[in-house]
């Protein structure tokens, strides 16, 4: 048996079922013969294998509690999709993340798992980079320092034929069972309104995300932090797909998750877009939010919350009375919601237009500001508005309102 054992630093999602195509195998040696490297953080861990019916098993276990993982680089296609699988077993494994399959240095890993579990088959599936390098890497700990044993076989990495469909700034990729559930129109039509939503992001933003690379909406068997989660790719949960398919089709819903998660790509922020700011930004989830009502206003776009569907400025109803954390469930009661704060920025849009907002964000995210409290940043947003539309917003907020803002803004 070999023994690996190190103490340095580190960083890095759940699995599903359901099977697309699979294309081919790839070349991933599992044993230890691999070229693997490790890394530890916190207290000790030992890396250890053996063999179990003529299979090569890695074995990682703490005493103390440790974030540790093995890693492999392989060099795969580019900008394929790729699923990687193999079995966890673990015995009285605790805190932290517990025992991961997982891309290193990534938020790309299998679900959690916890406690004494016998051998199971796990997943995640990801798309390659430009270059095609990854880093494989069995892993335990995670978003802690986990005790005890976890033990890894049968890795496989395998290509898939997923479904792929394209329009000017957005890509779908998807299992074939799931596109067949709506027609290829009703696909088109959605990544024309996508496109059209992209635009009046940028319109409002000046600004493309990932150098104006297509943006791809690729659906994923582990659970990846979310409905769906923003990046590029745009991980969306398999799970949500048919559904929400068949709402487009149905009830012509463009998709208030992922219009969402594609605004989340317009963040003033360096992983998305170069050489901006974004010190200035209190609340990124009502920001793309913001953006998002902003495109389905001016494009009298739709989206369902609560099984109601929403129709261009209808959509200001959700954020006024209609959502749980709407202004008129909250405010008024002494809560407090970023949906409802978002309600006051439409407010002030209603007396201005859109113009200022537009004026604001541009000078925003090309403006380095120095702001730490959320409060000051809320003011600077609201001192731009002021200058830009050379009107007194503040003037639409309620007596007391702006006292309860600050009051949650500081806390």
């Amino acid at each position: 048996m070999r023994k690996y054992i190190l103490f340095l630093f580190t960083t890095l999602l759940f699995s599903c079922s359901q099977s697309p195509k699979i294309n081919t195998i790839s070349d991933l040696i599992f044993s230890p013969d691999a070229e693997w490297q490790q890394e530890i953080k916190g207290n000790d861990a030992v890396f250890e294998w053996k063999k179990e019916n003529g299979e090569d098993i890695l074995v990682i276990q703490s005493e103390n509690g440790a974030d540790a993982q093995l890693y492999q680089d392989v060099t795969l296609e580019p900008d394929q999709i790729y699923r990687l699988s193999g079995y966890i077993k673990t015995t009285d494994l605790e805190n932290g993340h517990g025992a991961v399959i997982c891309l290193y240095d990534t938020w790309i890993n299998t679900e959690k798992l916890i406690g004494s579990n016998d051998w199971k088959k796990y997943v995640i599936t990801f798309q390659t980079p430009e270059d095609g390098k990854i880093q494989i890497a069995c892993r335990i700990g995670f978003t802690g320092l986990s005790t005890g044993v976890a033990e890894f076989k049968n890795l496989k990495l395998e290509k898939l034929d997923l479904f792929e469909l394209e329009s000017e700034y957005i890509r779908l990729r998807i299992d074939h069972e799931d596109a067949a559930v709506v027609s290829k129109t009703t696909l088109e039509n959605w990544l024309a309104n996508m496109d059209k939503v992209y635009l009046q992001y940028y319109d409002l933003i000046g600004m493309k995300p990932f150098d104006g690379q297509r943006i791809t909406v690729l659906a994923v068997e582990q659970y990846p932090w979310g409905w769906a989660v923003a990046g590029n790719p745009i991980l969306w949960h398999k799970r949500y797909v048919p559904s929400s398919l068949k709402n487009i089709e149905d009830r012509d819903d463009w998709s208030f998750g992922i219009m969402h998660e594609i605004s989340h790509d317009f963040n003033a922020a360096e992983w998305a877009i170069k050489d901006v700011y974004e010190s200035w930004n209190w609340n990124e989830e009502m920001f793309a939010n913001f953006r998002m009502y902003y495109a389905v206003e001016n494009l009298n776009g739709k989206f369902i919350q609560g099984d109601i569907l929403y129709t261009g400025a209808e959509a200001k109803l959700f954020y006024k009375s209609d959502g749980s954390g709407s202004y008129d469930k909250t405010f008024p009661k002494g809560e407090f919601s970023h949906d409802a704060l978002m309600f006051t920025l439409i407010r002030i849009k209603d007396v201005i237009g859109w113009q200022p907002f537009i004026d604001t964000f541009k000078w925003l995210y090309t403006n380095k500001t120095e702001l730490t409290n959320d409060w000051d940043k809320f003011n600077l947003f609201l001192d731009k508005l002021e200058e830009f539309s050379d009107t007194k917003v503040r003037f639409t907020y309620l007596d007391g309102e702006l006292d309860f803002i600050q009051k949650n803004l500081m806390k």
